[in-house]
């Protein structure tokens, strides 16, 4: 029985040069799932898994490092089989893989480029690409009187990111047809994916965390003015989806701050006071010198309590 092209390692592996290509074995995969074939799960480029059902996932470490930097030399496409072989063998005991399924978007739409520095992508480029996926309540109001097709047209057309909509919640939490007349009430739930180089989607998370732990200082009671960040290497290996740690030059010393995966790591200046015992009352993890938080709120709260004690021990040994 002869094994069609788009599920064979062979047919896949051609599909690669071009990104239409790809594009159009991907959608062969996902209408044959549709009409009940079975396929066989492949991995491709040390990066993306094609499912048994016609979907695409993405692979990873569990910490947000790409199988490319671990495995450099893994063949561009593999087999199940072939894969967990390849990978058993090159790895060690401490490295978890895990797959997590791609909705929707994970490849850049030609049309859409790097949401960030606006460059269109290359072939290369596209394939290592990270799509940032949010969603947003939109009201219709400007489209009053028009169709809801015609609003789905005018997405369609956008190039600053891959507008998608669910179509049960299409208009106001109801499903509707293109044919229906929009009225100023009413609203849509949009979900949206941005396209980014890698080097550029890590710039962006190094200046958003900048701009957001400055804040934080700020509100903990520290001046603008006194406060210098500094990016260093995020210490947890999450620094391609939480961005860097930063250390932070205070009149007090200096803090170090930074995601992990799920919470913030504060680190604090070396003193002769006893900072832990601030901390009495968190059962969050802790321990000489840092602590975490799971909020804003709270690294707020801790700073504000670490600066207090400070200034008030500075001032009295004046």
């Amino acid at each position: 029985m002869q094994v069609a092209g788009y599920d064979s390692v062979q047919g896949i592996r051609d599909s690669l040069p071009s990104l239409a290509s790809f594009r159009a074995l991907l959608e062969a995969r996902r209408e044959a799932a549709q009409h009940g074939e079975r396929l066989h799960d492949f991995f491709v480029l040390s990066r993306y898994w094609l499912d048994e059902f016609g979907s695409l996932g993405i692979m990873g470490d569990g910490g947000g490092v790409s199988l490319r930097e671990l495995f450099p030399d893994m063949p561009d496409v593999l087999t199940a089989a072939e894969f967990w072989t390849y990978a058993n063998a090159h790895s060690n005991e401490n490295i978890s893989i895990v797959r997590s399924l791609a909705a929707v978007a994970s490849l850049p739409e030609p049309n859409i480029p790097c949401a960030l520095c606006e460059r269109s992508w290359d072939q290369a480029e596209a394939y290592e690409c990270v799509s940032a996926y949010s969603t947003q309540s939109f009201p219709l109001t400007e489209f009053a009187g028009r169709t809801f097709g015609e609003f789905t047209a005018s997405l369609s057309q956008r190039t600053d990111a891959l507008y998608r909509i669910q179509p049960e919640l299409a208009v106001s939490g109801c499903r509707v047809t293109d044919d229906y007349v929009l009225r100023e009430s009413d609203e849509t739930f949009l979900n949206i994916w941005r396209f980014y180089h890698p080097v550029c989607h890590r710039n962006l998370l190094a200046a958003e965390q900048e701009r957001t732990f400055r804040v934080l200082f700020q509100l903990a009671g520290y001046e603008p003015h006194r406060i210098v960040l500094k990016p260093v290497t995020n210490r947890y290996g999450s620094d391609c989806y939480r961005g860097p740690w930063f250390e932070v030059s205070t009149p007090d010393g200096i803090f170090t701050i930074g995601w992990r995966k799920r919470v913030i790591h504060l680190g604090w200046p070396a003193s002769n006071e006893d900072l832990l015992v601030l901390f009495d009352d968190i059962t969050d993890t802790k321990g000489p010198g840092y602590i975490h938080a799971w909020r804003y709120g709270q690294v707020v709260d801790y700073v504000s309590r670490i600066r207090v004690t400070l200034e008030r021990s500075t001032l009295s040994k004046v």
